[in-house]
């Protein structure tokens, strides 16, 4: 990846005695999402995202009572007690209630969001994502036709359909993520000498498309574990 690879981890959610947490010193307020497809549904804020004005994933440039209020938010609706963000990944750690797997988002604040529970943290479970941020291989062009899709910094389905069936004919998924700046391809899992000649075929940019490309050998883990969210 092209980030550091520096990890932030976020405290647990302080609570009351009486089992009630106060409300945040600044709000927050969701955006509208659209849970008709849990595979795509981002929750994102009015005040903040987690991807800072270098397109990287941090807490650094966010208000502490804007992180003090995201905290209590997850709390609140997901019942996450511990999250700790790497990258464009952000872990959340539930209790033993989450809602159910239809109202769980693919991303969160920007970032792709992997759920799991309090009893793989306390089992030492650790995720690092090996995400090779570009290819090798030159900058490929694509039909200007294809281009006039997207538009003002959005991607249609079509374009990604296109991509997929196109261009990264071998894909199993492509993922917009990284507060809509990053195109995540997935390939099945091969050997690393394998994939290493793989990314050597692969452009390490779209001509005139304004994401950054970065390519996964195997799916990502994203949403299992004993509460089997997906």
């Amino acid at each position: 990846m092209s980030d550091s690879g520096e990890r932030d981890h976020f405290s647990p959610l302080i609570v009351s005695d009486s089992g009630e947490s106060g409300p945040p010193a600044i709000g927050i307020t969701p955006k509208p999402v659209d849970f008709s497809s849990p595979s795509t549904a981002a929750i994102e804020f009015e005040e903040f995202s987690l991807i800072g004005p270098d397109g990287h994933a941090s807490s650094q440039h966010v208000q502490p009572e804007h992180m003090e209020a995201f905290n209590e938010y997850l709390f609140e609706n997901y019942n996450v007690q511990v999250n700790s963000l790497l990258g464009i990944f952000i872990v959340l750690f539930c209790g033993d209630y989450s809602p159910p797997k239809d109202e769980l988002p693919f991303s969160i604040a920007g970032c792709i969001a992997i759920w799991k529970t309090m009893d793989d943290l306390e089992d030492g479970y650790d995720f690092w994502p090996f995400v090779d941020s570009v290819g090798s291989a030159g900058a490929e062009p694509l039909d200007p036709k294809i281009l006039s899709d997207v538009e003002n910094g959005e991607i249609s389905n079509e374009v990604l359909f296109f991509l997929a069936k196109n261009v990264f004919t071998e894909c199993e998924g492509i993922s917009v993520c990284g507060q809509g700046r990053t195109l995540l391809v997935e390939f099945p899992e091969i050997s690393a000498e394998d994939f290493a000649k793989r990314l050597d075929t692969l452009p390490r940019a779209i001509t005139k498309l304004p994401f950054k490309l970065e390519f996964r050998n195997g799916p990502l883990e994203l949403h299992n574990g004993p509460l089997e969210f997906f």
